[in-house]
């Protein structure tokens, strides 16, 4: 897997279609992983417009400059492509519209739902976002080490 990513950014730095289109200068592991992508992202429904999620109870307005995928395109992406831990909870990815999961600068947003009912911001004045951050920064480290330890890329909480 780590193999696959490397080579794969590798590849992306430069343009993912352009050298599916010319391929004469490519090895064949390039080849073999421009075939992948390439199968891969055409078969992705990329949807904007109006974009219904019943298991949150959401309707979504995706502007052209973005596309939407469903909760199983989001699972091939970010299981397959971007080589993260299978999940059960992510209801869709939001994608800028002029880039691919392939891209080396490719960002997205997971949408998840979490039924947790009302929660009040009364006390948001009295929260400390540096205490907050850390113990983000904290709980994320300890994913992160558990991710390493299943064989997965780390992560890290910026901020």
């Amino acid at each position: 897997m780590i193999y696959r990513m490397i080579l794969g950014l590798a590849i992306c730095s430069l343009s993912f279609f352009s050298l599916a289109e010319d391929n004469s200068e490519m090895s064949p592991e390039e080849e073999k992983y421009i075939t992948w992508a390439k199968g891969i992202w055409d078969s992705l429904d990329r949807k904007s417009g109006v974009v219904k999620i019943d298991q949150a109870n959401a309707v979504l307005d995706i502007q052209e400059k973005f596309y939407y995928l469903g909760p199983e395109d989001s699972e091939t992406v970010l299981v397959e492509v971007w080589g993260n831990p299978p999940s059960q909870n992510t209801l869709g990815m939001l994608f800028p519209a002029d880039t691919t999961p392939f891209d080396s600068d490719s960002w997205a947003v997971t949408i998840e739902y979490e039924e947790d009912g009302y929660v009040s911001d009364e006390d948001a004045d009295d929260i400390d976002y540096n205490d907050l951050l850390s113990q983000m920064k904290d709980d994320t480290q300890s994913s992160s080490n558990e991710r390493v330890k299943e064989g997965y890329e780390p992560i890290k909480l910026i901020g």
